[in-house]
């Protein structure tokens, strides 16, 4: 559906060493030093217009390329009328409160893999450069490169929100990311993650399964709390992650609110016998192997 041309938005005008424009509807922070992109809050509200937004690999303003990083904080908050998002799979980070209350918010999801193939040759000199570029860099809407994530508060009570699809680079979720969006049934978590903050998933009250792998090592008090519905956890990691917030009854346990005894959970066959002797893990109603997934 969405061309080529969608990766390479266009526009021309007078820009100074960092300065904020408009490109095809969505507002970008543009840095020349870098010649990095970040889409960042309207100037005029008009993103509080839009129904669909495409993030391209690139934009380009006065005929220089500038490669779009992230979406920065509060981009997007409470954009009522926004049903649709979709976003290159290199994407680096995603603010905080960047959607936020988009209420009508549906599908977070990938551009599709024929667009990829071809941008792909295109995009990773300039992924490179960034890598580069950004160790210690700060500004008021591109952070310090410590790795991708997806800030805190980022989806909040996005209650319509039904499909997410995670860019590839993405190692951290920050504090309550997607807290309360109640339509969420299921989340393939991306293979990258290392870290899940704090209530990331608090009130998810529709989440049935999640799937993690083998690279996360930490999921902090409250990831998944109140997620009556959760029923199967895929997990890929050879070894059970470190859990916060356990030992005792409080909220602050990772799993609060949900009888693990109704849920399944699936690992590696050799690491069977670790999860079946692992505090909470062992808690599961069942621990069978990936293998057995229909």
């Amino acid at each position: 559906m969405h061309k080529l041309l969608t990766i390479l938005f266009l526009a021309i005008g007078v820009l100074t060493a960092q300065a904020e424009v408009k490109i095809n509807n969505i507002w970008f922070q543009l840095d020349r030093k870098g010649k990095l992109a970040t889409v960042v809050p309207a100037e005029d509200g008009s993103h509080a217009e839009l129904e669909t937004v495409v993030i391209p690999h690139f934009v380009v303003y006065n005929c220089e390329e500038y490669l779009v990083v992230g979406i920065g904080e509060n981009a997007f908050r409470e954009c009522k009328k926004l049903k649709t998002v979709l976003v290159h799979q290199y994407l680096s980070f995603i603010g905080e409160e960047a959607f936020a209350h988009c209420s009508a918010l549906r599908s977070f999801a990938l551009l599709d893999e024929d667009e990829e193939d071809r941008a792909e040759s295109y995009y990773q000199p300039y992924y490179d450069q960034y890598e580069a570029y950004c160790d210690g860099y700060k500004s008021k809407a591109i952070h310090s490169y410590t790795g991708g994530y997806i800030g805190a508060s980022a989806f909040d009570e996005c209650t319509a929100l039904e499909t997410v699809q995670f860019p590839e680079r993405i190692y951290t979720l920050k504090y309550g990311a997607f807290w309360g969006c109640s339509a969420l049934k299921s989340i393939d978590l991306p293979e990258a993650l290392v870290l899940i903050e704090a209530d990331v998933f608090w009130a998810c009250a529709a989440l049935e399964s999640v799937t993690m792998h083998e690279r996360l090592k930490y999921i902090c008090e409250g990831a998944f709390a109140e997620c009556p519905a959760l029923r199967e956890v895929v997990n890929f990691a050879a070894k059970p992650q470190k859990l916060q917030g356990e030992g005792s009854s409080s909220c602050d346990a990772v799993f609060h609110g949900i009888d693990l005894s109704r849920c399944t959970l699936y690992v590696l066959q050799k690491s069977l016998p670790k999860y079946r002797k692992t505090a909470v893990w062992q808690d599961f109603g069942q621990i069978l192997s990936v293998t057995d997934l229909e």
